[in-house]
């Protein structure tokens, strides 16, 4: 991985490796996530180098006699290599088995490497892999380019040498790689000063549902007192009220959106500076919750109920609740819950929320 990964940062603006590397880097990270905190690591590393003005053009000569720059860990990147010694030894084992394959690729006709990588397509594609195989293809039998597509992934320029970079000016697909290791990191081992990294992942890439779903539950994951000590962050980052809503429209999924209304209503807990905006929030995910759960539970209607109590609070949740028609929603569910007789969930629902349920549906009916 240590290879692909210098490949990929040797030959940035050239689309072609760079796409097919990130491939194999994303199918290796993949079969063995222990590789994250190596790969992550490494990666920071080079992109430190970028940012310091190291970065060389892969086809400028270097003189002989000349010594490769040394390019000295940051803090974080030296915090993360005291920390994950075992996933380097890991790393290493299986980055030592790719180099030949490596070496062995880059000295082979273009066909040679089309079929090599054929089995890959077999496989279940992300929506990083789709646009990797979508940048590849040859000119013929490609569909035409539509005027976003061209202008979404353009196709970046080289850099001359010693040239200061930002994260910022790098290809989509590399920093879309770099936010799904931050996530996947956060998944196995999170710490309240990543937060705000995993929240810039999901913001930057809202487009992106396994990015925005994995996301989620990174954040969400872990006991109810680690998931406290996180929500004032999280509530605290920019722009992630709106990626949140964006990203509620697009989702279908009944346990998704269930958890996407409790992180709400834990930011909503901890008053956050635009307060009135995660109401809104939280109107609209009890609108989407309540459209797409099927079966319902203590937990999932306890929490239906605490965000409307959250909205109707503010007359702004009010008028949403009106315009969206929570009332007949809320009613209508309910009525099923208690014609449900021989459901013993739906009789413990309906035993443990009636009166709750019912003042709510007065107030808002």
């Amino acid at each position: 991985s240590k290879v692909l990964i210098q490949t990929v940062w040797k030959y940035w603006s050239c689309g072609d490796t760079r796409r097919r590397s990130l491939m194999l880097l994303r199918r290796m990270r993949d079969a063995k996530p222990d590789l994250t905190a190596f790969m992550l690591k490494h990666w920071k590393a080079s992109l430190a180098a970028m940012e310091c003005g190291q970065s060389e053009d892969p086809d400028a000569a270097t003189p002989e006699g000349t010594p490769e720059p040394v390019v000295e860990a940051t803090p974080e990147v030296a915090q993360e290599e005291a920390g994950d010694e075992r996933d380097d030894r890991d790393g290493n084992a299986v980055g030592d088995e790719g180099i030949g394959a490596v070496e062995e690729a880059e000295g082979a006709p273009e066909d040679q490497l089309e079929q090599a990588e054929m089995p890959l397509e077999s496989c279940e594609m992300s929506q990083l892999d789709e646009e990797t195989l979508e940048a590849v293809q040859p000119e013929e039998g490609r569909g035409p380019q539509t005027r976003e597509s061209v202008a979404a992934s353009p196709e970046p320029e080289a850099a001359p040498g010693n040239k200061l970079m930002t994260e910022a000016q790098l290809p989509r697909e590399m920093r879309h790689f770099l936010a799904l290791l931050k996530v996947h990191r956060f998944e196995q081992k999170s710490h309240i000063l990543a937060i705000p990294d995993v929240v810039k992942a999901i913001v930057d890439f809202k487009d992106d549902p396994e990015l925005s779903r994995l996301g989620m539950r990174a954040l969400m994951s872990g006991t109810a007192m680690e998931q406290e000590m996180r929500l004032p962050t999280i509530g605290r980052c920019p722009n992630f009220v709106k990626s949140v809503r964006r990203i509620m429209h697009k989702e279908s999924m009944q346990e998704v959106l269930q958890l996407q209304l409790r992180l709400v209503l834990g930011i909503l807990d901890n008053d956050p500076s635009d307060y009135q905006d995660w109401v809104e929030c939280a109107v609209f995910a009890t609108v989407k919750v309540l459209q797409a759960t099927v079966v319902w539970t203590t937990n999932s209607w306890e929490v239906i109920l605490q965000a409307i109590e959250e909205a109707i609070c503010t007359p702004q949740g009010k008028i949403l609740l009106q315009n969206f028609n929570v009332a007949l929603s809320l009613y209508k569910e309910w009525e099923k819950l208690k014609d449900s007789h021989d459901d013993a969930l739906a009789k413990m629902i309906v035993s443990s929320f009636h009166d709750q349920t019912e003042r709510i549906l007065e107030i808002i009916g």
